[in-house]
């Protein structure tokens, strides 16, 4: 054995693909490409025939042979300059890995993607697949939502039956036409929630009586209602919780922590009571609602008036129904300045059915230079 022999002489462990166990042997590399082993647990053969594992830091270094048998060695220098002079290619992500500067830009390039498919992928692709579901899937989620917000927040509903039965029938004249949802309209104290107005996903859509209280006239509570029905039709509810579902599965796969997914699954009925839809979201049921004011005998001027006037109660802190309605109006007939529709960051902020829509003022905007547009 020459010299050149002895510097082709590395250690490993050899298992033969049908045991647990491996045999420790001797690994050498003649001038001619063939690969000895010692003990000759195997004929001898060319290194072409063999292929190397790319070598990974910490991970051992591995060869396999075409029958499943393998040879592994210890991750160490030594093997690994060895392995580097017989195959070579192995140690390009090992020295990536060692690179600060490969790092940082393999780094900062899983932060750009995980961000861009955050923002724009999920809810892109939580749009495309919410308008291919069936739309009765989320209805067992909107029931356990209605429960959930009648057991801890709403209160039951003080509109006498003609008050009642005078809102539902102007309801029924904005619905689409018929299609696979059944619309209905539900009455609610709102408590804690005081004026507002919720659309879930199944055709339900709730309004309270304080909401109804401060409006002037039915055609407010009616644009109002315009609005909701624009989330139901455009599957807002579903894209939110699609949207959460998909996070979920990033983190998920970044973390390692599989069970986020099924946490999200079980806060499904909680996502649709908070009504936390985003701002472009609302964007799009102002949108519907813009579309359909004048088939339904409404006006711009309907909205705009209960916007600007759920802003300036939106700090009335609500008791109950009647107390806050009074409130309300006091607070507006003692308010002599007319509203510019500027917006109050911290009411905005504040009230649970301006905060998570677009600015009050941009909003109002849109609809009077909708009405102002030629026709």
């Amino acid at each position: 054995m020459t010299a050149d022999d002895d510097a082709t002489l590395i250690k490993g462990r050899y298992y033969d693909g049908q045991r647990a166990t491996g045999s420790e042997v001797t690994l050498r590399i003649d001038a001619y490409g063939v690969l000895h082993l010692d003990p000759p647990l195997r004929p001898a053969m060319p290194v072409a025939a063999l292929h190397a594992d790319t070598r990974i830091a910490g991970v051992p270094l591995s060869l396999g042979f075409d029958d499943d048998a393998r040879i592994e060695l210890a991750d160490t220098p030594a093997h690994a300059a060895w392995l580097a002079r017989h195959f070579t290619g192995t140690t390009r992500i090992a020295r990536l890995e060692g690179s600060v500067r490969a790092i940082l830009v393999a780094g900062l390039a899983v932060a750009v993607f995980v961000g861009a498919t955050a923002v724009w992928g999920v809810p892109l692709l939580s749009r495309f697949v919410a308008l291919q579901l069936p739309r009765d899937v989320a209805a067992p989620m909107a029931a356990d939502t209605l429960t959930q917000l009648d057991r801890f927040l709403f209160k039951p509903s003080t509109l006498d039956a003609p008050r009642r039965a005078a809102l539902t029938t102007r309801f029924d004249a904005l619905l689409p036409p018929a299609g696979e949802l059944h619309y209905r309209l539900e009455f609610r104290g709102g408590g804690m929630l005081g004026p507002n107005a919720i659309a879930l996903p199944d055709g339900t859509i709730v309004v309270t009586d304080e909401l109804i209280g401060i409006a002037d006239s039915d055609d407010e509570v009616a644009a109002v209602l315009l609005h909701e029905i624009g989330h139901v039709e455009h599957r807002h509810s579903l894209r939110q919780i699609l949207s959460h579902a998909g996070l979920a599965v990033m983190a998920g796969l970044l973390f390692g922590d599989v069970q986020a997914l099924g946490g999200v699954l079980l806060a499904m009925p909680g996502m649709l009571m908070e009504n936390a839809y985003s701002r472009e979201l609302e964007w799009e049921a102002d949108s519907y609602a813009l579309a359909h004011l004048a088939a339904a005998g409404l006006r711009g001027a309907d909205f705009t008036a209960i916007l600007g006037r759920l802003e300036r109660c939106a700090d009335v802190v609500p008791d109950d129904r009647q107390a806050f309605v009074e409130a309300c109006r006091a607070r507006l007939k003692g308010d002599a300045a007319p509203h510019d529709g500027t917006p109050r960051a911290a009411v905005d902020d504040w009230h649970p059915y301006l905060s998570t829509h677009p600015s009050t003022a941009a909003r109002r905007q849109r609809f009077i230079d909708a009405e102002a547009a030629p026709r």
